[in-house]
């Protein structure tokens, strides 16, 4: 587990063991008066923000594309060139020799100017490109391979 992923997994933790001892102990400390209603509310927006995070950010889905193509057979490579930037993060190699790039965004963003401008010179030079932001997008990858393999005569199994 990266350093990263495991502050993320302690964060969590703290919040949902914290929420469970504030639900435990709630009818002592209201008694006191520490815990007030606002509190509570936060820290359930708290922690229900950290999950949304976690499943519409752009690792979360860079994993799910990953896990898909390898379960399509493919193979999923992360590019990356130090000569020049924007160009899309992943590279996905499937059977029968289906090639595409694919941008990899968290839920609803776009992409930037300069990765527009490099999509465009991809598709220039005859290369399939698309931008995913969702577990759905990646879902609709395999339909773009099945109609791929459609139009060369040949199913998808």
């Amino acid at each position: 587990m990266s350093t990263k992923k495991y502050y993320i997994y302690c964060k969590v933790m703290y919040y949902i063991y914290k929420y469970m001892y504030i639900c435990i102990t709630g009818i002592y400390t209201r008694a006191r008066g520490t815990l007030t209603d606002k509190n509570e509310i936060t820290m359930k927006r708290e922690i229900e923000n950290i999950v949304k995070h976690s499943v519409l950010s752009e690792k979360a889905i860079e994993k799910y594309l990953v896990e898909q193509v390898r379960s399509w057979g493919g193979v999923c490579v992360k590019f990356s060139s130090f000569a020049a930037t924007g160009y899309p993060d992943r590279i996905v190699m499937l059977p029968e020799g289906f090639l595409i790039w694919v941008e990899l965004k968290s839920k609803g963003k776009k992409p930037n100017r300069i990765q527009v401008m490099r999509g465009i010179e991809l598709e220039h030079v005859g290369q399939m490109i698309t931008t995913v932001d969702s577990k759905e997008g990646v879902d609709a990858l395999q339909g773009v391979y099945a109609d791929w393999l459609a139009s060369r005569g040949r199913r998808h199994t």
